[in-house]
């Protein structure tokens, strides 16, 4: 999938594959109304790259405020943030989706020394930190103090925290202690597919 997405980026595709997955999810939800609430919600990637083609950013609202679906359920993770290349744009874009109830994440938090900048600038509900930050978390002090200084912050300008990669016991320990808000990972769920993830719900 990394290299998929990077020869994407490579090529200045990411806008398609971007409006055909954002498409699909929004076609997917309308047609399961009734599994979409027994779930927390529903995260939906867009590069950066992709926010500076007006024309997705006019398809999203156009999809997401033509169908009847809970949009409180989306969340929209950010990747490749640095690409972006009208922060003043984007940001009124996410605050217009955001008065519909869709949530935005900043991924790959931590990572250029630009992050904070985007914290600061962009109307972000949630920072997902960069998971080189988490793999090691146990064994790492300096590890735990930079993302103890990274909660600590996003708490302070009311975001979220999201961790990913934790594959131990340990690292989900330490990650409580610091006060990360939710976690992702091996040790909490094997990526399933839809099929599989209702069948197990069910």
């Amino acid at each position: 999938v990394g290299e998929f997405i990077r020869a994407a980026e490579g090529y200045k595709r990411m806008q398609e594959v971007d409006r055909w997955v954002v498409g699909r999810m929004l076609d997917w939800m309308v047609d399961n109304r009734e599994k979409i609430s027994q779930i927390g919600g529903i995260a939906i990637n867009l590069s950066g790259h992709s926010l500076n083609d007006e024309s997705l950013l006019e398809f999203i609202f156009e999809r997401l405020t033509k169908y009847d679906c809970p949009l409180e359920k989306i969340t929209f993770e950010i990747t490749e943030a640095a690409a972006i290349a009208k922060l003043h744009d984007v940001s009124d874009f996410m605050k217009e989706l955001q008065e519909y109830g869709c949530r935005f994440c900043l991924g790959n938090y931590g990572t250029g020394v630009i992050s904070y900048q985007f914290l600061r600038d962009l109307p972000v509900d949630l920072i997902k930190v960069d998971g080189s930050f988490v793999r090691e978390l146990a064994n790492d002090e300096n590890d735990r103090m930079m993302l103890r200084s990274m909660v600590e912050m996003a708490h302070y300008l009311k975001r979220e925290v999201v961790a990913p990669q934790i594959e131990t016991r340990e690292a989900f320990e330490e990650l409580k202690q610091i006060g990360v808000d939710y976690a992702q990972g091996y040790f909490i769920e094997r990526p399933k597919s839809l099929a599989n993830l209702w069948a197990t719900l069910e």
